[in-house]
């Protein structure tokens, strides 16, 4: 991760992130949303050759996302990735994973490693102007990436979507779906602290309000947006007195929570035919589901944004309106077309700026498309941004199999098809998982998807997923359930249709698997007892904090940990165990009150990624480094680095591509009627700042 970016390369990956992806060249945004047409891919720049390069030295760039917890960023990483990748270098790009110090620590670390350009996207539009200040004060050319960082005179410039235009796309598409005078409508933002969610807001609000005024919608879930109803433009704080009332801070979980809050609150007379603003795709999708769950809503129009693969199901099924398209390859590609501008001396082109309350910030906004189910096709398949069986319904289904559920089932290319459901992917480990099951795909000549909810406490999204994947009637379904009850009813339906399911990281409590590819949870979670105590002293006060106590594996590694530390070391007390749903942040304040309420704790014990970090980032916030042993599961960039620095003494390492690739290689040998044991032990290591290097340890672990 530390070879040099030289200024050649630079252009030739603008080059290749640009002949890759067919989007909009960017013009100064319209007045109104384009058609919604996908428009042709653009020209490359003019400027595509570059003085010569200087000599190697430190990485001149330097990355920072806001999170690996919403499918958005993981589409902004693989773009500047795959770019990189193509010219035979790697990235290193940091995510702050919704902290603000965190965020500020990734600046401060890049700048240590000489960059020249820092791109960042902040995760809190104010907070980040701290770590703004202290790259311009290093002499640093700063690049506002996607969201504007305020307050600030240290932004150099702004690569963003036409953010205003989102925003007037979503109204538009309200306005032109109206189906007479007094409709509900019903208003959602993103989150309070980035300035982004009130840009969207302002641009949907200049189509609405002459709607709202002439009688056309009727506002029904906020007391601010009525008594402001008459003003065609809001100040930022007449904004914020909306957007306190109607945020969602762009979690899924606070907009179904405050979605069903509204329809309970509201008359049936308040229902019937909606239209609702809902800001993006993941706050889209739990408001949908809970609209079309109300018996008083007779029909409801719902907009989104980012078209994240979920919710291009969710419109060809007919429970998402649309949602607009934001082509994150040209953003990326835009970036390091103004990167390569600072590193040659020159200023990136602008069409307009930008006022983030300091000062105006020169930006040249990327188009955005608006995409419904009429122009999927068009918009997102035959751009290559997805690929047709991706999804059920969007075209013809190829000719049946001679027999329902036939073991050589072969999709329309002739491949076997294997639809892989996972428990989610907001962890590198899932990303490692899908990249073992891609190269199985490869290597044995079958067609996999690979898909998971957006939290692994969505159980009834992984259900939709899982109905949706035996309605394809497949040759066999690879599956890790989030809760090992629910899907056996489901899994029963597979069985009669003779689909053959191989489980795989979480099992469940039936027979019904052909085989389950899965490391030794119990065993594993014993190991780290075992560490644990070793470090300890044997003896003292420990915790575990787990990612769930539904699914096989967050069962089995709490299990593995407890019955080790009863049968061997009854001078250590185990406090009661706790669980995260696998979430960081949430899993960061279980954290902090287990050890603040416990100050004899001597020992922590994460049985999940996100576990993990949540306990990290408690010892961080709480000043307990080197005060507590730390002991967690899998790996990721942020276990790796406690790992190297002392603050984790070690982890549990499962093999996650392996897990992958067996589950494809399991699906087709039970497809073939071969002989399968019940149980593929795929293996666990224990590994710390001792062995992390060790070539067949460091093959394991995943970024």
């Amino acid at each position: 991760m530390k070879k040099s970016f030289q200024i050649i390369l630079f252009a030739s990956i603008v080059l290749s992130l640009l002949f890759t992806a067919c989007a909009p060249a960017a013009p100064a945004a319209p007045a109104a949303p384009a058609a919604t047409t996908a428009p042709a891919a653009p020209a490359a720049p003019a400027a595509t050759t570059a003085p010569a390069a200087p000599a190697a030295g430190k990485v001149p760039v330097g990355i920072v996302l806001p999170t690996k917890d919403e499918p958005r960023w993981i589409q902004d990483e693989t773009s500047f990735q795959n770019a990189l990748k193509t010219a035979g270098y790697d990235v290193q790009i940091l995510f702050s994973q919704g902290d603000s110090a965190k965020e500020k620590a990734n600046v401060e670390s890049l700048i240590s490693q000489g960059i020249k350009v820092l791109i960042i996207c902040p995760q809190d539009a104010s907070a980040a102007a701290a770590a703004a200040d202290e790259a311009k004060a290093a002499g640093v050319k700063v690049i506002s990436y996607d969201r504007l960082i305020r307050d600030t005179a240290a932004v150099d410039y702004y690569v963003t979507f036409d953010s205003i235009a989102v925003g007037k796309a979503q109204g538009q598409y309200l306005v032109d779906h109206a189906k007479g005078k007094g409709e509900a409508l019903y208003l959602y933002a993103g989150a309070a602290s980035d300035n982004n969610a009130f840009v969207f807001f302002d641009g949907a609000w200049s189509v609405l309000q002459p709607k709202i005024a002439d009688g056309t919608f009727v506002i029904k879930n906020s007391s601010e947006a009525v008594a402001l109803q008459s003003k065609a433009t809001l100040t930022r704080d007449e904004d914020a007195k909306i957007i306190g009332q109607v945020t969602t801070n762009w979690d899924f979980n606070v907009a179904k929570t405050l979605a069903e809050a509204n329809l309970t609150a509201a008359k049936a007379a308040d229902k019937g035919d909606v239209v609702v603003l809902a800001p993006n795709d993941g706050t889209a999708r739990s408001i949908a589901d809970s609209f079309g769950a109300d018996k008083d809503v007779k029909s409801y129009v719902i907009t989104g944004q980012d078209a994240e693969k979920a919710s291009v199901q969710y419109i060809i099924d007919g429970k998402q309106s649309m949602t607009v398209y934001k082509d994150t390859r040209v953003l990326a590609a835009d970036a390091i077309t103004a990167a390569v501008a600072f590193l040659t001396g020159k200023t990136p082109d602008k069409t307009t700026t930008f006022n983030n309350g300091k000062t105006d910030v020169p930006a040249k906004p990327t188009n955005v498309v608006t995409v419904d189910k009429a122009n999927v096709q068009k918009a997102l398949i035959d751009n290559g941004q997805y690929k047709a069986g991706d999804f059920t319904g969007l075209t013809a289904a190829p000719a049946a199999p001679a027999a329902s559920g036939s073991k050589e089932a072969p999709d329309a290319s002739g491949n076997l098809y294997i639809p892989i459901i996972s428990k989610g992917f907001q962890h590198q480990f899932w990303q490692a998982v899908k990249a073992g099951s891609e190269k199985a795909a490869k290597d044995l000549n079958v067609k996999t998807t690979f898909e998971g909810p957006e939290t692994e406490a969505m159980v009834d999204k992984q259900m939709e997923m899982l109905q949706t994947a035996i309605d394809k009637k497949p040759a066999a379904i690879c599956f890790a359930a989030v809760d090992s009850k629910a899907a056996i009813p489901l899994l029963q339906k597979a069985q009669a249709a003779k689909i053959p399911v191989i489980g795989f990281d979480s099992g469940v409590d039936s027979d019904i698997p052909v085989t389950t590819a899965a490391t030794d949870n119990v065993a594993a979670a014993a190991l780290a007892a075992d560490k644990m105590a070793e470090l300890v002293g044997k003896k003292g006060t420990v915790a575990v904090i787990a990612h769930d106590q539904t699914s096989r594996t967050g069962i089995d590694r709490v299990k593995g940990f407890l019955d080790e530390m009863k049968a061997k070391y009854p001078d250590i007390k185990v406090l009661t165990p706790q669980y995260g749903a696998g979430d960081q942040l949430k899993s960061t304040d279980i954290a902090k009150a287990v050890i603040s309420a416990n100050p004899d704790i001597k020992g922590y014990f994460g049985a999940n990624e996100g576990s993990i970090i949540g306990v990290l980032n408690a010892v961080k916030e709480l000043k307990m480094e080197g005060k507590l042993v730390v002991i967690g599961y899998d790996s990721g960039q942020q276990q790796l680095d406690a790992i190297r620095a002392g603050t984790e003494a070690g982890a549990i390492t499962q093999d996650p591509i392996g897990i992958g690739y067996k589950c494809v290689e399991s699906a087709l040998k039970a497809i073939r009627g071969e002989a399968l044991p019940k149980v593929i032990d795929t293996g666990f290591h224990w590994y710390d700042k001792t062995n992390i290097d060790d070539p067949a340890i460091a093959a394991l672990l995943y970024k």
